[in-house]
Formats: structure tokens, sequence, C-alpha cells
């Protein structure tokens, strides 16, 4: 048995295609957290690749789509940072070790609302206020009480024969007594035409989560990820000043001021204009 460790990082996939994507993931992980524990569960940990980026692989026990409650009651960590693999690490993520001295679980708020997880138990079990979680960042403080949390999800999920988690995710928090703290949506950042229209007092993104990466951009696990891979160039250049402007992210000597990309753009077009004008 693996001696516990207070703090680290799981990712847990199944299939060559997930596997990758958890090493290219991880690689953004180590490059902000050098020093980090980081934990890869997996169907065929014979097969990985770049195995270096992990601290210790652990093969499943099973193979199935969800593999993530596994990871998360087997795991060594008294505080564990669940990730998917379709995430990119931008900035730091530490600090939300420390809400898990004080808290069960903590997550975001799932971005999409009004989809199909959200509503999912919408009309008589879950009040519409209490949003549906998304579980692709989840951290998680491991004691007797969410292992049978987990372990009761992991249950229904199997039992319910859905091809998603998060519904039965959202009616258990509902039902149970563990203390849960949702993130800011900056540590699972999803909705990316935000980017238009974020200025830096907002705040900066710290991790990117691309659901659909795994179907679009299939490259081995050797390629690290961009954030131009994840939302194109023009959003990557935001997300980097944001970055730069974020005052708990950057030194106060070297920060710098956003502009959106929308007022840039109309900026450019006023000097245009004014331009026009003046030779006219």
């Amino acid at each position: 048995m693996s001696t516990m460790i207070e703090t680290g990082y799981i990712y847990a996939v199944t299939g060559k295609i997930y596997r990758d994507l958890a090493v290219r993931s991880a690689r953004s992980l180590r490059t902000i957290h050098p020093e980090a524990e980081i934990d890869l569960y997996t169907d065929r940990p014979e097969e990985i690749e770049n195995g270096d980026i992990f601290n210790q692989i652990h093969p499943l026990s099973e193979s199935w789509f969800r593999p993530k409650m596994e990871a998360m009651i087997e795991t060594r960590f008294e505080r564990a940072l669940y990730l998917d693999a379709d995430t990119m690490v931008v900035a730091d993520l530490s600090s939300v070790f420390d809400v898990l001295k004080r808290f069960d679980i903590a997550m975001t708020h799932d971005s999409n609302e009004a989809g199909s997880d959200a509503l999912y138990f919408h009309r008589n079990e879950v009040p519409e206020a209490f949003v549906a979680p998304n579980s692709g960042v989840m951290g998680v403080r491991k004691s007797d009480r969410t292992q049978t949390f987990l372990k009761a999800w992991q249950k229904e999920v199997r039992e319910s024969g859905a091809d998603r988690d998060q519904p039965a995710l959202r009616k258990l928090l509902f039902e149970s007594d563990l203390r849960l703290y949702i993130l800011s949506p900056m540590f699972n950042f999803m909705a990316f035409l935000d980017l238009e229209t974020r200025a830096g007092s907002q705040g900066a993104p710290r991790l990117l989560h691309a659901p659909g990466l795994h179907e679009h951009s299939i490259k081995p696990s050797s390629v690290p990820l961009t954030m131009e891979e994840l939302v194109g160039g023009r959003h990557a250049t935001q997300v980097k000043a944001l970055i730069a402007a974020d005052r708990r992210l950057t030194p106060p000597d070297r920060l710098k001021t956003v502009i959106p990309p929308i007022e840039a753009t109309m900026l450019r077009r006023l000097r245009r204009l004014a331009r026009r004008l003046l030779k006219s």
C-alpha cells in the first residue's frame, strides 16, 4: 500500500487517445508545478509513454468510461485534485489544496447551466438553483465520508446506465451533508468566448478545459499542449495578457493592462477612421 502524501494531482483515463491527452495535460501541469506529485490511473499502464511525467502510474481494476471515481477512491493523496485529460494548466492551482483543508469537495459550476446534465433531475429531485457541478476538475479531501460518497456516486452511475456522471453527482451532492466549495470558474475555464470581453480586473484562467479536444486534435503524447491549440490564437493572446494583468499571478513590477479583444478592435477602427478624417 502506498504511503499517504499530503497533496497531489490525479488523472484517470482509458484508451490510447485519452491516455496521450493525459500525458500532454500533465506536462502542462508539470511546467507550472514542477515539484508536484502527479499520478495516472489507466487501463494499460504498460503502454504509457513519457512515464517520467508522472510520479506513479496505477492500473485500473477495470476499463470503463468513468475511471475518475476509482482514482479518487484509491488515491494516495490526503487532498487530491482530479483533472480531466482534455485540460491545460496555465497558472497556479495550488490554492485549491488550501480550500480542501476546510471543505470536503471543491468544484466549479457547469458552464452549461441549461444543458442536459443540469436539467436531468430538474423536474422534481433537485432545485434549479442548485446548479450542476462540472466533474472535470474536482478537489477531494480523503475521509470516510468522502469515500462513502464517491462509492455511492460510482454505484449510481453504473446502475443508471447513463452515459454521463454529472447528473448523479449533482443529485448526490444535494442530498449529502458534505462541505462543498464552489471554485471560481477560472479554475476550470470553458467559456472561451467570454475571453472577448474579459478585463484584467476580472482575473485570469488557471486551467483551460476543452472537452472537444479528443475529437479534433489527436496528437502524440510527445507533443506539448499549447493555448493556441485549445482556444485559438486570438484567445490565447488574451489568456496570456490576463495572466500578465492578474495581481495574484504576476509580480507588481511586471503587471500589464489588458484591453479586451473587442475593445482593441474598436480602438483600431477608430484610429483608422481618425487617420482618414485627418487626411481628408
